[in-house]
C-alpha cells in the first residue's frame, strides 16, 4: 500500500533493486518519478483536446469551470480568453456573451452558451455559408497560444455581440512529488495506491532501460547537480 511519498520511494527502490541496480538519491528519484507521472497522465488523455470525456483515473485533476466565477476576456479583446497556466488538457468551454445589435436575441447578457471548436481554415471558408458561419445562436471558438478565441455573429458582420466570461473544464497538471527527508514525506499523495504503483513501475522500467546507456547516466548526474544549485 502506497500512502505517501516515502512509501512510493521505497516501492520504486524495491523495483530497481530486483535488477541489482544501485540505490538512487532522493533528488534523482524526484526527477524520474515526476517525469513518469506526467507521462502516465498524458497517456490516458486523447490525442486532441476539447473532447468532452471524463477519465476516472484522472478525476482528481479535473477542474469544473462551471463551479467557478469564470475567466474574464482579455483586456485587448472581448473575444480572447486566457487559458489557466495549470491547464494540461482542455475538455469543454462555455461562454457568457453580451448581445449587441443581434439578429437572434435581445440586447443584454445572455445565458451560458456552448461553442463548437472550429479550425481557422474552415472558419475562413464558412464566412459565406449561411449554415456554417458564426452567428449569435451558433458560436465557435479556436484554441492557440494558450488562448481561446470566441467567434460570434460579430465575425460575420451580423451583430456586435461580445464575450464576457469563459467557463473552461480541464485537467490540470499533477502536483509535483518530492521526497525530502522531512515530515512532509508522510503527507497523503494526490493519487491512489494502485495508480501510484503504475507510475512507479513505469518509472522503474524507464530507469532500468536507460541506465544501461552511459549518456543517460551522465545526463542524470548533470540534472541532480543542477537541482542542488
Amino acid at each position: 500500500m502506497i500512502r505517501n511519498v516515502k512509501d512510493l520511494y521505497k516501492y520504486f527502490l524495491n523495483l530497481i533493486n530486483k535488477e541489482k541496480t544501485h540505490v538512487i538519491e532522493p533528488e534523482l528519484f524526484n526527477m524520474i518519478i515526476n517525469a513518469a507521472l506526467l507521462n502516465w497522465v498524458k497517456e490516458k488523455l486523447p490525442l486532441n483536446e476539447f473532447k468532452q470525456i471524463r477519465i476516472e483515473d484522472l478525476n482528481v485533476l479535473l477542474v469544473d469551470g462551471g463551479l467557478g466565477d469564470g475567466i474574464k476576456c482579455s483586456d485587448d479583446s472581448p473575444y480572447v480568453f486566457p487559458v489557466p497556466n495549470e491547464s494540461l488538457y482542455n475538455i469543454r468551454v462555455v461562454f457568457d456573451v453580451e448581445y449587441k445589435d443581434s439578429l437572434c436575441f435581445e440586447d443584454g447578457l445572455g445565458k451560458k452558451k456552448m461553442a463548437k471548436l472550429i479550425k481557422l481554415d474552415r472558419l475562413s471558408s464558412s464566412s459565406d455559408n449561411y449554415y456554417l458561419k458564426p452567428k449569435d445562436d451558433r458560436l465557435y471558438f479556436n484554441y492557440s497560444n494558450n488562448n481561446v478565441r470566441l467567434f460570434t455573429g460579430e465575425y460575420s458582420g451580423e451583430s456586435k455581440t461580445e464575450g464576457v466570461k469563459m467557463y473552461l473544464d480541464y485537467y490540470k497538471y499533477p502536483n509535483t512529488i518530492e521526497y525530502s527527508h522531512t515530515d512532509s514525506d508522510l503527507d497523503d499523495l494526490q493519487f491512489k495506491s494502485l495508480q501510484l504503483q503504475e507510475v512507479a513501475e513505469q518509472a522503474a522500467q524507464e530507469f532500468l532501460e536507460r541506465n544501461r546507456d552511459p549518456r543517460y547516466q551522465s545526463y542524470l548526474n548533470e540534472q541532480v547537480q543542477r537541482n542542488r544549485i
